[in-house]
């Protein structure tokens, strides 16, 4: 091969690939998409014509030798004689019935490619190519290959990989029909064909055979199920007789083709008729111009020997000839019929097509019949009426492509028909999901609320239980002051001076009172009425321990100031209440208090030399003191030294939150 033919050959390829079927995939399509698409599949089958199979004895196509491995090669070649140009390629796969699928295609090939040359190119050019990942299978409609601007003198079809055939499972090349289309005209139609092996069973001059690969028929009826019925044309006669059937087209035409349509035998099962009733087994078609048929051609001679050359549809090509006039003689009947016990000719036909190139010139034109009828349907107008017993006739070329699109669409609309399912699943996942999300957050806002409205009333039982803390420490210690001033003050009535300065103290308390009052009614009081707890904690213990010594110490006094408001309140409250106690029922004379701060906690340590502490029946300490020590969220430890006394340990934490000055 030259480097040019390489590299046209290399185009070519490269063109081939789109012509695979894919299968048509439908990921990023949208329900609406995918149920419009569903919508316009449904309307274009029904314009289609429908897959329907022959139930009649007939030429089934090309069968190779058979293998046992799929890995051989096997070809078959229709050879035009010339270069002519060529717009499609049709092959017909031979058809089987399946036990479980109806119709499939038989022993269709896996792999292969066609070859289309010419005498300029002997060795060929790829036209198309075709594996098991194209997923041509199943099917059992035809295949188009479209090649517009082809012109060749011979096409071969290779197949690389076979297929199996259902009966015995051995691998074999098969095709019912090759059809090579130009302007609706199959160029292969009684072709010479060769091929790389034929069947050598005994059905080699029977059913298979590589000449009827090109023989026209093919496995189909050609049911439109559009348009009216028609009733095809029969008649009975003498044996004797040769039935002259005549045409006039009203005007001269170039003819080059001419189909006949056979009769329906029936649309019973079974059928009560054979498969070529009512054909001629030796027919000849005649033209002219003039109508007394003196210038007379034969355009056609027919003669049906054996019933593989019998078919739905007849097709004879011949040399173009222009004519007005067309007579058929039927010059042996077909004789299968008896009356009375008496042997007579019959005569049926559907439909006569008579072309000039693509166009139908017979249809509606007046046909008429010499023969002496015994019986039959008179209805020569049925010929040409452009329907057969199905509904309209359709143009064999369209015909082919409206099948192979019919198994496009169909193959297509199972995919369509489980994207949309996939769609309506994930629709529902979403619906439960936004029920379950909306279950959730109804129930996260009910939850919410009741811990808000738990927290709420939590709160305001806090608050009420410091409220009531507040009042009993503050204005309890407070009070037990005034009253030990006071008491001081009557002791103090001949000493003006002192008395002065007690009742000085009186006023000073009475003050404090009112403002701690205050600080309780508000907890949010931006004032703080208390000054450093070292200085808070001498001045309350001058106050109220009168005759008693003491001694207070305090270490980490910058943590201390960094504490928050409430937290050096309720210290400075325990402390209170601590001397509270110690003053109303220890009996001691000495006290000593301990305030530290650190980095990881602060601890209070109270301790005095009075009478101890004993607590009453399931109380670990005064309820007062416990009380203060949770609402701190502090450790509250009452100790009894061994040599007297009462000792109250108060640890709290260290956490960040209690270091906030505001």
């Amino acid at each position: 091969m030259s480097f040019l033919r390489l590299i046209h050959f290399l185009a070519l390829l490269g063109m081939t690939f789109p012509q695979a079927q894919a299968r048509v995939s439908h990921p990023e399509w949208k329900l609406p998409a995918l149920e419009a698409r569903l919508s316009e599949i449904d309307k274009e089958l029904k314009e289609l014509p429908a897959i329907a199979m022959r139930t009649d004895a007939g030429a089934i196509g090309y069968r190779s030798e058979s293998h046992t491995h799929p890995h051989h090669t096997e070809w078959i070649q229709i050879d035009l004689k010339q270069d002519q140009a060529i717009e499609e390629i049709v092959l017909v796969p031979t058809i089987r019935r399946d036990s479980q699928d109806s119709f499939q295609a038989d022993a269709f090939p896996l792999s292969f490619h066609v070859i289309a040359g010419s005498q300029d190119n002997p060795e060929g050019t790829l036209i198309a190519s075709y594996t098991a990942a194209d997923q041509l299978l199943p099917r059992t409609a035809p295949l188009i290959i479209f090649c517009p601007g082809l012109k060749a003198s011979w096409v071969r079809i290779v197949a690389t990989e076979l297929n199996t055939r259902a009966w015995d499972n051995l691998y074999v090349f098969q095709l019912a029909e090759v059809m090579l289309f130009n302007g609706g005209r199959n160029l292969a139609l009684g072709k010479f064909v060769s091929a790389s092996s034929t069947h050598s069973g005994p059905a080699i001059k029977q059913a298979h055979n590589k000449n009827y690969i090109v023989d026209g028929f093919v496995p189909y009826l050609m049911d439109d199920y559009k348009g009216e019925q028609s009733a095809a044309y029969f008649c009975n006669f003498p044996i004797e007789e040769q039935p002259v059937l005549t045409l006039d087209l009203e005007k001269s035409h170039p003819l080059n083709q001419i189909n006949i349509h056979a009769i329906e035998t029936s649309d019973s099962v079974p059928q009560s008729n054979h498969d070529d009733y009512g054909m001629p087994k030796h027919l000849r078609i005649e033209a002219a111009n003039n109508p007394d048929f003196s210038d007379a051609v034969i355009l056609v001679d027919y003669q049906m020997e054996v019933i593989y050359e019998s078919g739905p549809i007849i097709i004879h090509q011949f040399p173009e000839k222009n004519a007005r006039y067309l007579k058929f003689t039927v010059l042996r009947p077909d004789t299968s019929n008896q009356i009375d016990g008496t042997l007579r000719g019959i005569l049926g036909l559907a439909e006569i097509q008579v072309f000039s190139g693509q166009s139908n010139v017979a249809y509606l034109k007046k046909a008429s019949i010499k023969a002496r009828q015994i019986m039959g349907r008179n209805n020569l107008e049925a010929l040409t009426d452009g329907r057969n017993f199905y509904g309209d006739l359709l143009a064999f070329q369209a015909w082919m492509g409206q099948l192979a699109r019919r198994h496009e669409l169909e193959t297509e609309r199972p995919q369509v028909i489980s994207a949309i399912n996939r769609g309506y699943a994930r629709q529902k996942a979403n619906l439960r999901f936004m029920v379950y999300l909306a279950t959730a957050l109804a129930t996260g806002i009910i939850i919410i609320y009741l811990i808000g409205r738990m927290r709420g009333m939590r709160q305001i039982a806090l608050v009420r239980k410091r409220f009531a803390a507040d009042l009993h420490d503050e204005l309890g210690a407070n009070l037990h002051a005034i009253g030990l001033l006071s008491d001081l003050a009557c002791d103090a009535v001949d000493e003006k001076e002192r008395l002065q300065r007690i009742v000085g103290e009186v006023r000073t308390v009475t003050e404090r009172t009112s403002d701690a009052v205050r600080y309780c009614a508000n907890s949010q009081e931006a004032r703080d009425p208390m000054g450093s707890l070292r200085e808070d904690m001498e001045r309350i213990a001058k106050r109220m321990m009168h005759g008693m010594r003491y001694q207070i110490t305090v270490k980490g006094e910058a943590l201390l100031l960094k504490l928050k408001l409430r937290t050096r309140h309720d210290l400075f409250l325990f402390y209170k209440e601590c001397l509270v106690n110690i003053s109303r029922h220890s009996g001691a004379t000495t006290f000593n208090a301990q305030l530290t701060a650190d980095s990881k906690r602060i601890r209070l340590v109270i301790e005095d030399n009075g009478q101890g502490f004993t607590p009453a029946p399931g109380a670990e300490a005064p309820p007062s003191l416990k009380r203060r020590a949770q609402l701190m969220h502090a450790r509250l430890n009452l100790q009894s030294p061994e040599n007297g006394g009462t000792r109250i340990i108060l640890e709290l934490q260290r956490r960040r939150f209690l270091f906030i000055t505001k």
